[in-house]
């Protein structure tokens, strides 16, 4: 009897090892040495201080202080990374994933998280590397630079050039990929908890744009029950008054309303880095053509069909690119240089 409990018991310490619950670790160490079946590397964790955050009106957010020292060897294999993780970094990864970054799940090994961001964003995306990087979850090679080329017929191709990096793969990380993927595609089981202001303060650095007075936050959640969950979610746990949109056919964007926008500023602002507080409405955005507007203030921004030679007036670039499903940024560029846009569109003030 007794040898059936010990035979028992074994497996049940690898399952303990295996099951990724969010803990107060704050520092890692490695550790290296004959276990059973021969030896092995393996993470543990220690606790260390904690600091309370308190929002008037909300309950209080614990997050962990870690120190700079990075703490996941890169020796370690991905199988062994086995955490737990620090509520500061699952807070960034849900953040991440609310947005445009990419779980990619590989195979048994584990999961790693993808960050890509245009060159115009290269101090957030920067930011999120020395984040993961002085706590051990990437190598020491910085972001690399990408090149993307996008085909339009009729006019010039364009060019687009960015940052990226990868984290390492955690075998602990693979709940968090079923939590937000589904048969490939991005969909929302997460549990209320780990809604922070980090992991708000993340998505809206990302994935947000401040425009007349509400904040659009970009998603790529494509079925609808899973845009009214999380708008759900917002306001339960932050009493976000929030509605919802369709954009470009393929996913949805979350608009926090104007009644509810200082009350959002004052959860994220703690968390925020300086060159994207104009993604929350704090101060104008400096990649905006501000020379280009007030010289057409006052103005009717009219766009022309060339194909059916038909016209539509709008009050401002944003309306038209809203309408249009057009990037801002790229028709304020048509205006300046006076070229046709995709071979179709013609922008003039009048």
């Amino acid at each position: 009897m007794a040898l059936i409990l010990v035979l028992i018991a074994f497996p049940s310490f690898k399952l303990l090892y295996l099951m990724d619950e969010v803990t107060d670790p704050s520092l890692s160490v490695l550790a290296e040495g004959l276990f059973l079946g021969g030896p092995k590397s393996h993470i543990l964790n220690k606790t260390e201080d904690t600091c309370v955050l308190t929002i008037a009106g909300q309950k209080n957010y614990i997050i962990k202080k870690i120190p700079s020292n990075r703490m996941f060897h890169t020796r370690v294999k991905a199988a062994s990374r086995i955490g737990p993780h620090n509520l500061d970094v699952i807070s960034v990864i849900v953040g991440s994933l609310l947005g445009d970054c990419y779980a990619n799940k590989r195979s048994v090994e584990g999961t790693r998280l993808c960050y890509r961001q245009s060159t115009v964003h290269k101090d957030y995306l920067f930011w999120l590397y020395n984040f993961f990087f002085t706590r051990g979850y990437c190598s020491n090679l910085e972001p690399r630079i990408y090149k993307r080329v996008l085909k339009n017929k009729g006019s010039d191709d364009k060019t687009y050039y960015g940052h990226e990096f990868n984290t390492f793969t955690f075998r602990s990380f693979n709940w968090v990929h079923k939590m937000f993927y589904s048969k490939g595609k991005k969909v929302l089981k997460l549990e209320h908890k780990y809604y922070t202001p980090l992991a708000l303060a993340i998505w809206s650095m990302g994935s947000g744009n401040y425009i007349n007075g509400k904040l659009e936050l970009f998603t790529q959640f494509s079925k609808e029950k899973d845009i009214l969950n999380l708008i759900n979610i917002l306001q339960d746990c932050f009493g976000l008054s929030c509605n919802m949109a369709l954009k470009n056919k393929k996913s949805y964007v979350v608009i926090i309303s104007g009644q509810s926008l200082k009350l959002f500023q004052s959860i994220v602002l703690p968390y925020i880095i300086p060159s994207t507080m104009h993604k929350i409405g704090l101060c104008t955005n400096p990649y905006r053509n501000t020379t280009l507007l007030s010289n057409n203030k006052g103005k009717v921004l009219v766009v022309t069909n060339v194909v059916t030679n038909d016209t539509v007036s709008y009050n401002s670039v944003s309306d038209a690119a809203r309408a249009l499903n057009l990037n801002r940024f790229t028709i304020s560029r048509r205006i300046k240089d006076k070229k046709i846009l995709n071979g179709l569109y013609k922008f003039s003030y009048v």
